[in-house]
């Protein structure tokens, strides 16, 4: 079994059947949806998704995918990818469940809040998950923190103790529920990076880091806004000049 290459990839099986149980309440999975989850493993919460909702599964450790392709040989609610979930194009869904590998967090969130979706219950390493419910002026808050909370309702549910995985992770985890209220607009993430990157600088006399997900959104898509009509007006004159 891939435990070592799982390992490298951030990846920890969770062995408390309580924790499964606990995400798969907090999803409320119903016949009809459609379950993302990334980084299946060795397929015990799949196999808890795939008793109540058809579940579309990731995987990028190739052992690893031939283990879940073993075990739901027949189970046509199953259906197992083999890649890396940041590369590949995503599958139709509503609602993702999943125990992610640490080492994606940031980007797969991203990625996640640019395809859209209904609810999302994820498992995550502690510190990430305080980042993406910090408010403002918090010392935790980051554009990723600015980039969810503008598109989502940010829950941090139990906290999981390493002791409840195998093999043990290095810090405790913690269930986020994240529920999509509207969507991001394209490269908003980009604007959020170069704002940050000077996170106390001072804009109108607040810092950057002061600013409420709402206001840099606003801030945003106003200069979004002034770009499109300088780009109007730069088109129109042109053709004046003709």
């Amino acid at each position: 079994m891939a435990v070592g290459n799982a390992m490298k990839l951030g990846q920890h099986f969770i062995k408390d059947q309580a924790i499964l149980a606990r995400m798969i309440e907090l999803a409320d999975i119903r016949p009809t949806d459609i379950v993302l989850e990334v980084g299946g493993g060795l397929g015990d919460l799949t196999y808890e998704i795939s008793k109540r909702a058809e579940v579309t599964t990731v995987e990028k450790d190739q052992d690893l995918a031939q283990t879940l392709l073993d075990r739901f040989s027949g189970n046509n609610a199953v259906h197992i990818i083999h890649g890396d979930i940041l590369q590949i194009d995503l599958p139709a869904f509503n609602k993702c469940v999943s125990n992610l590998p640490y080492l994606i967090s940031r980007p797969f969130v991203i990625q996640l809040i640019e395809h859209g979706f209904e609810r999302a219950v994820l498992l995550l390493q502690e510190e990430f998950a305080q980042k993406l419910a910090a408010p403002p002026g918090d010392k935790r808050y980051r554009a990723i923190s600015a980039y969810t909370q503008a598109s989502c309702s940010v829950h941090l549910s139990d906290r999981v103790p390493r002791s409840a995985f195998k093999p043990h992770p290095r810090v405790d985890s913690r269930i986020v529920v994240l529920d999509m209220f509207r969507p991001s607009p394209p490269h908003f993430i980009h604007f959020l990076n170069l704002m940050f990157q000077k996170r106390r600088k001072r804009l109108g006399g607040k810092r950057v880091c002061d600013f409420s997900p709402q206001e840099l959104l606003e801030m945003f898509l106003s200069i979004k806004k002034q770009e499109l009509n300088r780009g109007t007006e730069e088109k129109e004159g042109s053709k004046k000049w003709r």
